[in-house]
């Protein structure tokens, strides 16, 4: 118990410090708000004061004892401000004296580990209470992974991902040296013009769109095949696949389809020849030495998917992680609409991308408004419930098939949006060989710059 006072005592006293810094130079606010919430303080005190300062900055005043002071009185707050002998004013004058404005970067960070350490000991209660009152493991983990990360999300925001100019020259060479000597940090789909300027970068979403029917399974799963053979013989990284729509067998036979060249329709109903049950157990031979994690759990939330993730991923910007489909996944929360709903897992899974380095590509539907329209070519705007897909994907690519094409097996890949590189706008559209027996996307024998958008 004597430990427990004397935490409770150092930790209102760093936060004295802090707000005591800040009445001495207000400017430090701007670098104080990035790191410490209202909710973050310990002492309620400490917690309107900070909330006053807060609100004086943000109408624009200079944050001292007098505005401050002023705020508090606008919130009916004053009088309960006590420090020492003191109240009101005359008690902002003596908290004024405290701490040092250089230091309150530090006083910040500290106030922010009490408050994470505060809220693991409040979880920690609240897992044993469930682990002592009858709840599944399962949901207890799913639970407490949900509030690790609401927490996760609050701490460190300040200097984490801050960097100076210096740093960022320096990553900024080593990266420009390795891509010099061929190192290019990407993940190559294995599709040869897709590759030769399109590159799928660790911490990136990158979304793949298209009409029912154009093959957004088949392309994910094609990358999915090439990726994790380029990995096999890397020796490193991994892949989860997530397939809301199928099942892991249909999955599955849809990879041993491609590896096989025998059609998934004939694995699934086991009606193969002689010579395609050699192939199709080479296959399967060769598939499960493959660094590939199949999930098929429908209607998986956000949180449910960076559950999944994270078990099955470890080693961040080598890891990918494929998503079948954008729209059948869940935010977890109550949202108003669809697109809501739709832009909280495209903005979940972009966060998802950003905090792990994963490679993240999702396939996505597109509206049925593109049927009313004479030219079918897909633009952002068909991005169905689109919320914010467009705004927080890295890349978009589009899979289109043309209504009149004089061949079949031809299919485009139109790059609608590239954030580190050129779009089909620029460098004009993708053509790839549908294989339909079984399901994959394979190299064109056209070259790239023999197609220009139409």
């Amino acid at each position: 118990m004597n430990q427990e006072i004397a935490n409770k005592e150092s930790t209102t006293e760093i936060e004295f410090q802090l707000v005591g810094s800040i009445l001495k130079d207000g400017r430090i606010i701007t670098r104080i708000k990035d790191i410490v919430n209202p909710d973050n303080f310990y002492s309620t005190i400490c917690q309107d004061i900070y909330n006053a300062m807060l609100k004086t900055h943000e109408a624009g005043l200079t944050i001292d004892a007098v505005t401050v002071g002023d705020q508090l009185h606008r919130d009916g707050k004053l009088n309960s401000i006590i420090h020492d002998v003191f109240n009101g004013r005359p008690a902002l004058s003596n908290i004024r004296s405290l701490g040092n404005p250089k230091n309150a970067e530090s006083y910040a960070s500290n106030v922010q580990d009490y408050w994470g350490k505060r809220e693991i000991n409040q979880m920690a209660s609240k897992f044993a209470y469930w682990a002592q009152n009858g709840r599944r493991s399962v949901d207890i983990f799913f639970d407490a992974r949900n509030m690790f990360d609401g927490v996760e999300a609050k701490i460190g925001t300040g200097e984490a991902g801050t960097v100076s100019a210096k740093e960022a020259a320096s990553r900024a060479w080593d990266e420009a040296q390795k891509a010099s000597q061929g190192l290019l940090t990407f993940t190559p789909t294995g599709l040869k013009d897709l590759d030769d300027w399109f590159r799928m970068r660790p911490s990136n979403l990158t979304i793949v769109a298209g009409r029912p029917g154009t093959g957004k399974t088949a392309f994910l799963v094609t990358c999915s095949l090439n990726m994790g053979r380029n990995k096999k013989r890397e020796g490193k990284g991994r892949i989860l696949f997530i397939s809301m729509e199928m099942s892991v067998e249909e999955v599955t036979a849809r990879f041993l389809s491609q590896i096989s060249g025998v059609a998934a329709t004939r694995i699934l109903d086991g009606k193969m020849t002689a010579e395609e049950w050699d192939r199709f157990n080479d296959a399967v031979a060769e598939f499960e030495t493959l660094p590939i994690d199949i999930n098929d759990i429908s209607a998986l939330s956000i949180n449910q998917i960076k559950t999944k993730a994270r078990k099955s991923l470890r080693s961040g910007k080598d890891d990918v992680l494929i998503v079948d489909y954008l729209q059948l996944a869940t935010s977890g929360e109550k949202k108003g609409n669809r697109v809501d709903e739709v832009g909280a897992v495209a903005r979940g899974l972009k966060v998802l991308a950003s905090e792990t380095g994963y490679n993240v590509i999702a396939g996505a539907q597109l509206s049925r408004a593109i049927e009313a329209r004479n030219d079918k070519r897909p633009m952002l705007s068909d991005l169905r419930e689109s919320g914010n897909i467009e705004q927080d994907a890295n890349n978009i690519i589009f899979l289109h098939v043309e209504d009149n094409a004089d061949d079949p097996t031809l299919r485009k890949l139109i790059v609608g949006k590239h954030r580190n590189g050129a779009t089909s706008a620029d460098k004009g559209d993708i053509l790839t060989r549908w294989r339909p027996e079984i399901m994959r996307f394979e190299n064109s024998l056209v070259r790239i710059e023999n197609f220009g958008n139409k």
